[in-house]
């Protein structure tokens, strides 16, 4: 299998996980949603984070999302306007939940390892791909997938990134994301 990715007016057909993941380091994206593709991107960033990962000596994360995730999940913005990118920095730094940063937000599919959520204009889904203690603190962290797509619009885009929890029942962090 390949997958196509594109910057601008450019494409490139990679083939395995290492193609994929040095085009992307070097601006490439994946277009999103392309279908049979994603457990293909899904499965490389995984490899790379489980590359590094380390026994953890504590967690607070369940291994699947849960009822209240919109209250454990800190809210992220990425590719969008930088006045809502601030707000959303500013949201996770005063330690608030999805739902106090955006009440409208409301949980529309839940499974084991995908959540999907939306308000009127944007829908996010989110897949946990590898869990281990990928920064080596000590404590579990969750590789997730995070797709935006606009509820209007439809295009968006897709991005790993890494949660861990501190305490139980608490916000989790955000460690990284592009």
């Amino acid at each position: 299998a390949s997958v196509v990715l594109v910057n601008g007016a450019n494409q490139k057909t990679v083939k395995t996980c290492s193609q994929y993941l040095d085009a992307i380091r070097q601006g490439m994206n994946y277009p999103y949603p392309n279908g049979m593709d994603f457990p293909f991107v899904e499965r490389c960033y995984a490899l790379m984070y489980l590359r590094s990962a380390q026994d953890s000596s504590k967690s607070f994360l369940a291994s699947q999302w849960t009822e209240d995730v919109l209250d454990r999940l800190p809210p992220f913005r990425v590719g969008v306007e930088s006045d809502l990118e601030a707000k959303a920095d500013a949201a996770r730094k005063r330690g608030e939940s999805w739902k106090q940063f955006d009440p409208t937000m409301k949980v529309m599919e839940r499974s084991a390892h995908h959540v999907m959520f939306q308000n009127e204009t944007d829908r996010w889904s989110l897949d946990i791909v590898a869990q281990g203690d990928f920064n080596h603190d000590g404590y579990e962290d969750q590789v997730v997938i995070a797709c935006d797509s606009g509820v209007t619009h439809g295009s968006g885009f897709c991005f790993p990134m890494v949660l861990t929890a501190y305490a139980p029942e608490k916000v989790m962090t955000l460690i990284s994301a592009p």
